[in-house]
């Protein structure tokens, strides 16, 4: 492997985050099955928060790469993974002077697309710069909102929610004050009708909250 490095995890016999989703959709609403998925993504914004402080960007979060570790209760561990487009910055530099960075891939990572990319991507692709911290938080508030989706109305409404949006916002003319990009319509409806739907006082309206604060449009 010359000087390659890898990084092996132990294999996930859960799947991932939206194979959970999909088989214990009927559970969703339980009280413990809640504590226990809010207490993971606590986890797992703590695990994101641990790589920025280290000067680290993930660059690819999306259910599918957030692993599922089931125990015999059906819970277990959700743990962030497939850090191949992840980034390592070097302290010293400014934002505006980081030009340099390690890649764990050997493919041009800012090529590779995703429905929970920031809409800075769609004009800056072809520059393989490096990625801010709101790329991942972009990201993040993506996945969260899908989970909150899954809780109030279950998986089959992920699946629609994913087929009416290709990404999470729109693109309009270049020239169009203050960004040419805003949410994606539907995003913003969803939000509006959860927001009237969830309880004033529960953690799902707060969590809810913070992703309509999200960095990026």
């Amino acid at each position: 492997m010359n000087q390659d490095r890898c990084l092996i995890f132990p294999w996930p016999n859960g799947g991932n985050l939206k194979n959970y989703w999909e088989k214990f959709q009927d559970k969703r609403s339980d009280r413990e099955s809640l504590q226990w998925i809010l207490g993971q993504f606590k986890g797992l914004f703590s695990a994101l928060q641990e790589l920025h402080e280290s000067n680290c960007r993930h660059g690819d979060l999306e259910p599918e790469n957030i692993l599922w570790f089931q125990d015999e209760h059906n819970h277990g561990t959700l743990q962030i993974t497939d850090i191949g487009l992840a980034k390592l910055h070097e302290k010293e530099k400014s934002i505006k002077a980081r030009q340099s960075w390690k890649s764990f891939k050997t493919v041009a990572p800012w090529l590779i697309m995703s429905r929970y990319e920031p809409p800075e991507m769609n004009s800056t692709r072809e520059d393989p710069g490096a990625r801010s911290r709101q790329y991942d938080m972009w990201s993040m508030g993506c996945v969260t909102l899908e989970l909150l989706i899954w809780i109030v109305y279950g998986y089959d409404a992920v699946k629609t929610f994913i087929k009416s949006t290709d990404y999470f916002w729109t693109a309009g003319p270049v020239d169009a004050p203050p960004s040419p990009y805003r949410v994606h319509p539907y995003v913003v409806s969803c939000m509006r009708v959860m927001m009237t739907q969830l309880d004033d006082q529960s953690a799902l309206k707060d969590l809810l909250g913070l992703v309509e604060k999200t960095p990026g449009c």
